[in-house]
């Protein structure tokens, strides 16, 4: 009887000592979980510190360009589509345009200070008639666009035209489609 007492005693303090160090062992996992996701929050916190370091100083030297944007235009479909006119306003002021023969041209890649620019396109599209769509030559499309473009205080602004022959379109008069992306 006194051995039963004496198995029953270790059998229970090994089953306590075990779920214990099961229950440590969780613990510890949960631990050292917590202790990465801090790890990265703070990684986090330290990241967003600098960059608000780097505007504090840039509005302190009154340097408020930290934006950047990009307007770009391009003719996807330069088999059908020739550009023979360009005109671009950013409110208002005309954007110099260096060529027309590329089919993607970059009108402006800039620093500019941060808020909502007017962009208005001006341009004149002629058919060129490739191939079996010969009787697309001589069209002439004139588009006149207006678009609307916030930049952000801090980051990049992006602003693309694109000029694309509309699939499955038989009228040569709609054949021509403008897609605007602001981003």
């Amino acid at each position: 009887m006194k051995n039963c007492i004496y198995i029953f005693f270790i059998f229970f303090t090994l089953t306590i000592f075990t779920q214990t160090e099961s229950s440590i062992s969780i613990y510890t996992k949960k631990i050292d979980d917590y202790d990465k996701i801090l790890n990265d929050i703070s990684k986090n916190i330290e990241e967003e510190y600098k960059q608000i370091q780097n505007l504090a100083v840039n509005l302190i030297n009154n340097d408020i360009s930290t934006s950047h944007l990009d307007v770009i235009i391009e003719n996807r479909s330069s088999s059908f589509f020739e550009i023979t006119s360009l005109n671009v306003k950013m409110n208002g002021k005309n954007i110099p345009i260096s060529s027309l023969k590329n089919s993607k041209i970059t009108l402006y890649s800039n620093s500019i200070d941060p808020g909502e620019y007017i962009f208005t396109f001006e341009l004149s599209v002629k058919g060129i008639g490739y191939s079996v769509f010969s009787y697309m030559q001589g069209y002439k499309y004139n588009i006149k666009k207006e678009v609307k473009v916030l930049v952000p205080i801090i980051g990049k602004a992006r602003l693309d035209l694109y000029i694309s022959k509309i699939d499955n379109e038989i009228d040569p008069k709609k054949y021509l489609g403008i897609d605007i992306n602001v981003q």
